[in-house]
């Protein structure tokens, strides 16, 4: 083998291990890339999880409390999807007073699409129970949305001539709509939640997902 082989075939050698080092490099950047994206992603779903979480908690002991809701569920439906009825902030939901109809039905959309994202970013049991609050949350609000409508037609028909009959009817909605049954389930799901601490679980895989990012970069964002 001459010395030009020779020269040509380390040349050779050198250009593959390069391309060997370019390839892995890319492939870890692509893994970062990844991981960063999906940090993102439990960020912003997170923030909806919590806002929820906290509208259901201030007005849980009333939503339990009181059986009567069912016959004027206005205030309650606004506490529930806005923080604004308690002097708080809210960016992630985005209700405001008035409620309207078309802004729910947005709500809703948002809290289902939420529902099915949760299993996907997360895994374990606590997953699992969060998406089912989330999706039960906006089941909650579509049957205190359907009430308020039948209550309002209630209202506005001459047909109705005494409190009495008026209660009897919208006692009879309730029960079809599955008023309070829907309440105790969302509740039962919400005690799980907080007895297995599935919120601090979905945080700790949100972090472990950061920190492993800069075990590999050796950089803090």
């Amino acid at each position: 083998m001459s010395v030009s082989d020779i020269i040509n075939s380390v040349i050779a050698g050198i250009a593959f291990i390069s391309l060997i080092i370019t390839a892995l490099l890319t492939f870890k950047q692509i893994r970062l890339s990844n991981k960063h994206q999906l940090f993102e992603r439990r960020i912003s779903t997170y923030e909806l999880i919590n806002d929820v979480l906290f509208l259901y908690d201030e007005n849980r002991p009333f939503i339990l409390r009181d059986r009567s809701i069912h016959l004027n569920v206005n205030y309650p439906l606004m506490a529930l999807v806005d923080k604004n009825s308690n002097k708080i902030n809210i960016s992630t939901i985005g209700i405001r007073e008035p409620i309207h109809f078309d802004k729910l039905i947005d709500m809703q959309n948002k809290l289902d699409k939420t529902a099915i994202e949760i299993p996907l970013i997360w895994s374990g049991e606590s997953a699992i129970m969060l998406s089912s609050f989330i999706e039960q949350y906006s089941d909650l609000i579509h049957i205190f949305v359907e009430q308020t409508k039948y209550l309002d037609k209630l209202t506005n028909t001459s047909v109705i001539t005494d409190d009495k009959e008026f209660i009897s009817k919208a006692n009879a909605s309730a029960s079809v709509l599955g008023f309070y049954e829907t309440i105790e389930q969302i509740d039962k799901t919400y005690q799980k939640i907080i007895d297995t601490k599935a919120e601090q679980n979905i945080i700790n895989q949100t972090k472990l997902i950061k920190r492993i990012e800069h075990d590999q970069t050796g950089t803090v964002n």
